[in-house]
């Protein structure tokens, strides 16, 4: 049951971060909502595991032509999964 209660944070956290890509990819990179006038980019990556290919919405912040993010996994004490792949 335990295991069960800790997924669905997960689970949540997935389906919101679908509809945020489905969202910028509907209106050329623009979100609203929580998001609004955030600058926002989709990291593509390939599952190491699985293979799967992902897109992860991330913040960032320009400095001089490159794009600053962080691996911060909203406070989380592990990595977020893209950090590995």
């Amino acid at each position: 049951m335990a295991s069960q209660e800790a997924a669905q944070p997960a689970k949540r956290a997935s389906r919101h971060q679908e509809q945020v890509v489905a969202e910028f990819r509907a209106n050329a990179g623009k979100v609203g909502g929580y998001y609004s006038g955030t600058s926002l980019l989709l990291l593509s990556t390939t599952g190491a595991r699985t293979g799967r290919r992902r897109a992860t919405p991330l913040a960032y912040l320009a400095d001089s032509g490159w794009y600053v993010i962080a691996a911060a996994n909203a406070g989380a004490r592990t990595n977020p999964d893209w950090y590995r792949d």
